[in-house]
């Protein structure tokens, strides 16, 4: 797995080694990768190894991006979750696998609906330079 600048946050151990391998198929490399459990996101639990994570890839100094990958989270810890990436100073891409609908992209914060997209937002915000073509070959297998 190549070194980079992009920190992951899994509450999903396979989501978080598939988006770790797609970001490195994409040219790009990861700084940190934090696994929350499975259960983290859930209502009883509430996201707290998610919202400490993000705060400690926030202040740490090889991380630029940050991508958050889940199972869907209980509606009310998404909130938090996503209240939190807002106020991120760094970018942030957010993968709720499975979830239904996707938001909107908006400043600072990014959505993907699996996890070739999210690798692939967080490539190009990382500064990755690589030709579009490239991308469009890869994220169609």
């Amino acid at each position: 797995m190549r070194r980079g600048n992009i920190g992951i946050v899994g509450a999903s151990g396979t989501g978080s080694q598939e988006l770790s391998v797609r970001i490195h198929e994409f040219g790009g490399g990861v700084s940190q990768l934090i696994g929350t459990g499975g259960r983290d996101l859930s209502e009883k639990i509430g996201g707290l190894m998610m919202l400490d994570a993000i705060g400690m890839l926030e202040n740490d100094p090889q991380t630029e991006i940050i991508a958050l990958i889940s199972k869907p989270p209980a509606p009310a810890v998404a909130r938090k979750v996503l209240e939190r990436a807002r106020a991120c100073r760094k970018p942030v891409v957010v993968c709720f696998l499975g979830r239904v609908e996707t938001p909107v992209d908006e400043q600072g914060l990014q959505f993907a609906r699996g996890s070739k997209e999210a690798a692939l937002k967080a490539v190009m915000l990382s500064g990755v330079k690589q030709e579009i073509s490239t991308c469009i070959r890869l994220t169609s297998r």
